[in-house]
């Protein structure tokens, strides 16, 4: 995965007002695959 994707999944976790927590348990397992 290239960092952009990274950063695309972080605005739409933002977007969906998700908390600090969900956002790094969604990066952390994005960054697994």
């Amino acid at each position: 995965m290239g960092k952009k994707l990274l950063e695309i999944l972080r605005d739409k976790i933002r977007f969906k007002h998700y908390s600090l927590r969900t956002e790094q348990v969604y990066l952390g397992w994005t960054k697994r695959y």
